[in-house]
């Protein structure tokens, strides 16, 4: 990287200095050839470019240490066209037909630098070119995507609907053979109130039902590079000298593809009473193909793993949505519910059929495998703890061999089902699944209330019937062989065959604690919660002013409180985020979502 030393000698790097230059541009033409069609273009750029400079002196606190000195850029660009071809037309009044073809590109490129400087002679000269020691990096990346559009939506008397669209994208991300994806869908909807029959329904303001189903493709789990084979420096043997060469470091797969979602969908929508109450269901089935993930190889290929489709899911369910206009006096008050039964099945996975978490068994905490729900916790059935000797005679043991036939058990400690019955507990026969982290059902419910000036809202979620595995409770703060901030309610632990204690926390013993670091039932709650995610009180204050239109004043608390039996700090947990593929349901010490209090005043100007 000496390269770059020179341009940045000259940087001083005393300050952290941190700035960042953005430009937007955007262009458009909208040219109308024929009555009813236009050709409609779009181009539009996004430069931006993020600059830092930073030194740290080593006396820090009195005590001389590592002077230390960063310059680091990154450099990013992005431009979109687009060009459609757009028809519009009214045929004898009641045929309303809305026509586009179309095609873009897109193209977004990156590149970033970092060099640090160590060894400073002295923090009166803050440049690179002072230090004693310089070492960088730098990286380049793009990607582009072209796209080819069409879509035709049709409407009759604005009662029958239908629309239908293809897409043909492709994506530089995937591999060489598999670059492009087609995605059709077509839609369908029939307004049932605006015919005649339902006129004499006086009850009923609204009633739509619709349907569609369609393929759409997914490119974000794959990296601008994924595909492709990269490039690692080794070392190895040449004529009895170390030499130092270049080889492949990741296999490619020119056969990566899109992952793509087939999904049905049926709905209803419903007004009544003046459209005081609205009423919307929808059922859903998706089937994912294509799941975009690492599989594990042999190693005697090489290498430990490639970029693979590695299966396929299906998922549905059902969505309910009411909103209630309870009081429309003087005292108002509106209801929006939502609920939602979700479900989903790996239905094909690549050999051997499921994929693991983790190869150590202390954080194996879920599978993936065919024919079970997704992030399905695996470990082992807690069945108490060795009473006595005779128990521990009687009970197979964790680990055990004919030279140490009590393995790491012993009198007091865990004891775990013998899954396959042959009479010793091991990694391999002895898990199972053991809970499922997909709730029954969840949803949400907002108040609404307003009297004259006054408004009061209340959001609350819930969720009942999902798993939580917690080991941040069960492997750390019930585990008593380390220095760890312990439960209060470990202080009942297993002492003595006189004095068991409540028969669930283990006693700490030399050489038999590892079942109490292994995923086990034990370390499975019960997740569901009710939430009130905000709570807000607000004034409206009348205000007769050139410049002023309206002013509120309010005051909110959110994370108001939370109705749970999870003994962790947060049921919301969720180790892996919004991919459901990469674990659910998991509290690896989540941060607890705090409750903030807050009070402001909002003012909007003429």
């Amino acid at each position: 990287m000496v390269a770059y030393i020179n341009p940045l000698a000259t940087y001083n790097l005393t300050n952290d200095d941190y700035y960042t230059t953005r430009i937007l541009g955007n262009g458009y033409l909208n040219y109308e050839i024929l009555n009813g069609l236009s050709l409609k273009t779009n181009l539009g750029f996004d430069k931006g470019n993020e600059t830092r400079k930073y030194f740290q002196s080593g006396q820090v606190t009195g005590t001389l240490g590592q002077t230390t000195g960063t310059s680091s850029a990154i450099d990013n660009g992005s431009w979109t066209a687009e060009a459609n071809l757009v028809y519009n037309k009214t045929f004898a009044e009641d045929h309303k037909i809305d026509a586009l073809v179309g095609y873009s590109a897109q193209e977004f490129n990156t590149y970033s630098n970092s060099l640090t400087g160590l060894g400073f002679a002295s923090d009166d000269i803050p440049y690179l070119s002072a230090a004693t020691s310089v070492t960088g990096n730098s990286g380049a990346g793009s990607y582009a995507l072209l796209s080819s559009i069409a879509r035709l939506n049709y409407s009759f008397k604005n009662r029958y609907l239908l629309a239908a669209s293809f897409r043909r994208d492709g994506s530089s991300k995937f591999g060489a053979n598999k670059h492009w994806g087609s995605f059709p869908s077509v839609s369908g909807g029939w307004v049932v109130s605006e015919e005649d029959f339902m006129k004499n329904v006086k009850t009923i303001d609204f009633l739509k039902i619709r349907a569609s189903y369609g393929i759409t493709g997914n490119n974000f789990f794959a990296g601008n590079y994924d595909s492709q084979a990269t490039i690692g420096t080794y070392y190895y043997n040449f004529n009895n000298t170390i030499t130092q060469g270049q080889t492949i470091n990741r296999l490619p797969n020119a056969n990566l593809r899109w992952e793509r979602n087939k999904q049905f969908d049926v709905g209803l929508e419903l007004g009544l009473f003046d459209n005081r109450i609205s009423f919307t269901y929808d059922y859903y089935h998706k089937i994912t193909d294509g799941l975009i993930q690492q599989r594990t190889i042999p190693t005697s290929s090489g290498f430990n793993q490639i970029i693979f489709n590695v299966g396929g899911l299906k998922m549905w369910g059902h969505e309910f949505s009411v909103n209630t206009k309870n009081l429309t006096g003087d005292l108002k008050w509106n209801t929006n519910l939502n609920i939602s039964f979700d479900r989903n099945l790996i239905t094909n996975l690549v050999d051997p059929g499921y994929i693991r978490r983790n190869v150590t068994v202390s954080s194996d905490y879920y599978r993936q495998q065919v024919g079970h729900h997704l992030g399905e916790f695996y470990g082992f059935i807690f069945d108490g703890l060795y009473k006595d000797a005779a128990d521990l005679a009687n009970s197979p043991k964790y680990l055990s061999t004919p030279a140490k036939p009590n393995g790491n058990s012993d009198i007091g400690t865990i004891k775990v089902k013998d899954i396959n019955g042959d009479g010793v507990i091991d990694d391999v026969n002895d898990r199972t699944f053991i809970g499922d982290p997909t709730p029954s059902f969840t949803g949400g419910m907002v108040n609404s209330f307003s009297y004259k000036n006054f408004d009061l809202n209340i959001d609350m979620t819930f969720s009942v019937g999902g798993k939580i595995l917690n080991p941040a409770k069960w492997a750390y703060q019930t585990n008593m062989d380390g220095s760890r901030n312990l439960v209060s309610a470990a202080a009942d632990r297993w002492r003595s065959e006189e004095n068991p204690g409540s028969g669930v926390y283990p006693r700490t013993k030399s050489g038999t604690t590892a079942m109490g670091r292994q995923v086990n039932s034990q370390w499975i709650e019960d997740g569901s919660y009710l939430t009130a995610k905000n709570i807000s009180l607000g004034y409206s204050i009348p205000v007769k002013n050139v410049l002023v239109n309206k002013m509120r004043v309010f005051a909110s608390v959110q994370q108001a409180f939370v109705i749970t039996g999870y003994s962790g700090m947060n049921p919301e947990t969720n180790v892996g985020g919004a991919d459901q593929t990469a674990g659910v349901g998991i509290d690896e010490n989540a941060y607890p979502i705090p409750r903030t209090f807050s009070i402001g005043l909002s003012a909007t100007f003429k």
